[in-house]
């Protein structure tokens, strides 16, 4: 069998100029992914994001190192003792630059920023804590699946959902829960919970990517499948 015919090459000018010219231009890369390369290559581990407001000639930016579950700890305690300041504080121990040096000079420049700009210290810090969970709506699923376990649904503020299966506690485990609460707070035993009775294999992802979540579950799993929330005594004077 014959071979198939090679078609002939395409006569190319000599001037190339106007085929160079034709060739699309590459897009410049965004500075904020290079800003973020950086500031990557700098703090190794952190899950970074870099925070804007403004445009033009008025814009500013940091990077910021989104809380951690021993940063969230912290601001958990603040929020329950009733500190207004405590997403502005929150944002201020999370700006970082690329080096210890850089970190430094940016935090000082936030300083000066906030000086004149005060709101963006709660609007930036409000950013990082609803990244990590803080303000999330958590739903129960009202009865058991087949297998007998709740379905906890908590809808992001930034968008997305996060679903975990828990068990119905024991009286025993109550009774632990319980102890939990009277000796270490509220914010422990919503933990004790989450440890004890929220059963999907991915429990500790969640926990890590989204430490502000961890509360919100545990308090969800406690009570789910229980009555306790919807009864109340008949033939109280009115």
């Amino acid at each position: 069998m014959a071979d198939t015919p090679v078609p002939a090459l395409p006569t190319i000018s000599p001037d190339t100029t106007a085929s160079a010219q034709e060739l699309p231009a590459q897009p410049a890369p965004d500075p904020r992914d290079l800003r973020l390369l950086a500031l990557r290559a700098g703090n190794p581990g952190e899950r970074l994001v870099l925070l804007s407001a403004g445009a033009g000639d008025n814009a500013v930016s940091f990077g910021a190192k989104l809380p951690s579950a021993a940063e969230w700890a912290i601001v958990a305690t603040d929020l329950q003792g009733g500190n207004a300041a405590a997403a502005e504080l929150a944002l201020r121990r999370a700006v970082v630059g690329a080096t210890p040096e850089e970190t430094v000079a940016e935090r000082a420049r936030l300083e000066s920023v906030l000086d004149g700009d005060p709101p963006l210290g709660d609007f930036w810090g409000m950013q990082l804590l609803q990244a990590v969970g803080q303000g999330a709506k958590v739903t129960t699923a009202p009865k058991p699946d087949a297998e007998g376990r709740y379905e906890l649904r908590a809808e992001l503020p930034s968008g997305g959902e996060v679903v975990l299966h828990c068990k119905k506690r024991s009286r025993p485990q109550w009774g632990l829960l319980r102890d939990v609460a009277a000796k270490k707070g509220p914010q422990a035993f919503a933990i004790a919970a989450y440890e004890m009775l929220v059963v999907s294999a991915n429990k500790a992802d969640v926990a890590q990517i989204y430490p502000a979540l961890v509360s919100a579950l545990g308090d969800a799993a406690a009570s789910a499948g229980s009555r306790a929330e919807t009864g109340a005594p008949f033939g109280l004077p009115r």
